[in-house]
């Protein structure tokens, strides 16, 4: 292009410039640039425009290589470089697939073996709960024809010799009973089957009352039981107090065990309160008798393990207790430490989260020494095995009832419709009819729907407490049945019916009394209607008072409150009689 410049350039000077020339030359120019832009648009601009279809596809996830001519330059250099690129990420790609293909695989190969493993562990788990639920059955219903019939047996006449063998035999049953209660409360917590109860109750009497228990066989051993707790201390809290004695029980029964001289002495602290209202409290039991070595220490919260192995030869016992109660304590928030010195003694302290109560619980008040007078009723005892059938009813005679027994639920229910009973104690596991299926029978029935109901069973895991209060039962005991219990639960039934039937009847305590100067003539013997009701009165007043003092230890408010009721009902009439007596109408 210079030389057409230079051409024109040259005319002009010489004055031989022509239009046609110039205009010929400018469009071999015009021609010659517009063929170089061309092949430049076609050398580097379709690479280029390749390149970025390429990288637009790539963005897209699409690894296509790109199509180039071979030109030896940098831009066929350039089309090689990503080609090799897209090959790589390609191949990158491929290994990512493969990979996570494998590790699919091996997740679902993990799954599987991990939901085998889960269904062969619920398998191993309810196997475990079955087997301790059949020896649990197994175990304890001849534990209690055992226990019972003994009970029985020793309330005869039996020489000193043979009340000392029968009581040996009667302590060796309770320790095989203990033992089997301390396996059962440690799988039970072990799997998560314990819940708390949250109610009111008094720590100072409960305390007493575990101190109480023990002092009988601490005396035999010439050892002092003392409790020491300050009168400022507060004792009121919602908890449960089952496992917080449960707890005292375990340390006080080792304090005792393990003591032979001195004392042993038990107290409670409050310490101060959390943001969620707890306090604190501290429970020491302290006492001076042989002592733990201080390695030994943390061995002894192990389960089936003691400090020394020959504890086990003399003094008995399985090393359950002391693992129960620091699995208790950390249910409750808290935890158990020891403090020991060889044969100066030992000092555990139990640390619990409980929230204080504002008033006085009556679950705690100190029970009645003497026993009280049961109403007489008519029971029926649902029941198969023959020996505990014979357990029942001699315990059942020994206090003045009338029983009749049927072996399964279905003689139960023929029993009941030609027969009329104040009471049912109900046994669970039964051929031809179980008991729970029973008590849905009998709740069906319009004219049994109020009919006292008590599960008496051997079955005593988890869950079956609830499984026969949803049946339709009243109340739940577990074999070994305790006599005391039986009776009181009995008791407490029988009371109710009594006086539902009483208070059904309309009352005539607030109406206008007759003028007593008339009222004699009303009367087959001539005598003053005051006397027999003073007389009926001095008679009914101890027996209503001690079935008041009875309610109140088994912590029936209701009762309670209708028992007072009619003592200060009756106390009323007399009161009026007497008044209209001294003070006659004109």
């Amino acid at each position: 292009m210079a030389w057409v410049v230079l051409v024109v350039a040259y005319d002009h000077v010489n004055g031989t410039l022509r239009f046609g020339k110039s205009a010929i030359l400018l469009a071999v120019v015009f021609i010659i640039a517009t063929s170089l832009s061309l092949i430049t648009v076609c050398l580097l601009g379709k690479p280029i425009e390749t390149f970025e279809q390429g990288l637009l596809a790539v963005s897209r996830g699409q690894l296509r290589p790109i199509r180039h001519r071979k030109s030896g330059d940098e831009v066929e250099f350039l089309a090689q470089s990503f080609n090799q690129m897209i090959e790589m990420l390609g191949k990158q790609r491929r290994e990512i697939e493969q990979n996570q293909e494998l590790l699919e695989q091996r997740i679902q190969q993990r799954t599987e073996a991990l939901e085998e493993s889960t269904q062969h562990a619920l398998a191993a788990s309810r196997a475990k709960s079955e087997f301790l639920a059949n020896m649990s059955h197994e175990m304890r219903t001849p534990m209690n024809g055992f226990l019972g019939m003994i009970e029985l047996v020793i309330d005869s006449s039996l020489t000193a010799e043979q009340r000392e063998q029968l009581e040996t035999a009667q302590r060796s049953a309770l320790s095989l009973l203990q033992l089997l209660n301390d396996i059962l409360d440690l799988s039970k917590i072990e799997s998560g089957r314990i819940v708390l109860e949250q109610i009111p109750f008094n720590l100072r009497l409960l305390v007493k009352d575990c101190v109480r228990s023990h002092t009988a066989k601490a005396r035999q051993k010439g050892v002092r039981l003392v409790m020491d707790v300050a009168p400022e201390t507060a004792s009121q809290f919602v908890g449960d107090p089952l496992r917080v004695r449960q707890i005292l029980h375990n340390l006080l029964s080792n304090a005792v065990k393990f003591t032979s001289v001195g004392q042993a002495t038990v107290g409670f602290r409050t310490g101060d309160a959390d943001r969620d209202g707890n306090v604190e409290l501290i429970l020491t039991v302290a006492d001076t008798g042989m002592g733990i070595a201080e390695e030994k220490l943390p061995l002894i919260f192990e389960k089936f393990t003691q400090a020394d192995g020959s504890i086990t030869r003399r003094f008995g016992g399985t090393g359950l207790g002391l693992a129960i109660t620091r699995k208790l304590a950390e249910m409750h928030g808290g935890g158990v430490t020891a403090t020991s010195q060889l044969e100066v003694g030992s000092v555990f302290r139990v640390t619990l989260k409980l929230r204080p109560a504002e008033t006085a619980a009556p679950a705690e008040l100190d029970a009645p020494t003497r026993e009280v007078p049961l109403a007489k009723g008519r029971i029926l005892v649902v029941e198969d095995n023959q020996v505990n059938q014979k357990v029942i009813q001699g315990l059942l005679k020994k206090r003045g009832y009338t029983t009749a027994v049927s072996s399964d639920g279905a003689q139960a229910l023929a029993l009941l419709e030609s027969n009329s009973f104040d009471l049912v104690l109900m046994d669970i596991q039964m051929p031809v009819l179980d008991g729970l299926e029973t008590t849905r029978r009998i709740r069906a029935n319009q004219r049994w729907r109020e009919l006292p109901i008590i599960a008496m069973t051997a079955h005593a895991m988890s869950g079956d407490r609830d499984r026969c209060l949803d049946a339709g039962m009243d109340e739940y005991l577990t074999k070994p049945v305790n006599s005391r219990e039986l009776y009181a639960t009995i008791e407490k039934y029988l009371s109710n019916v009594q006086l539902d039937h009483k208070t059904s009847r309309p009352a005539a305590v607030d109406s206008p009394l007759p003028d007593p100067r008339f009222t004699s003539n009303f009367l087959p013997d001539g005598s003053n209607i005051v006397d027999n009701m003073a007389r009926l009165f001095l008679q009914l007043a101890p027996e209503r008072i001690e079935r008041l003092q009875n309610a109140v230890y088994l912590n029936e408010a209701s009762v309670v409150a209708n028992k007072a009721k009619q003592v200060e009902s009756a106390a009323t009439m007399s009161r009026r009689l007497l008044a209209q007596l001294n003070n006659p109408p004109p």
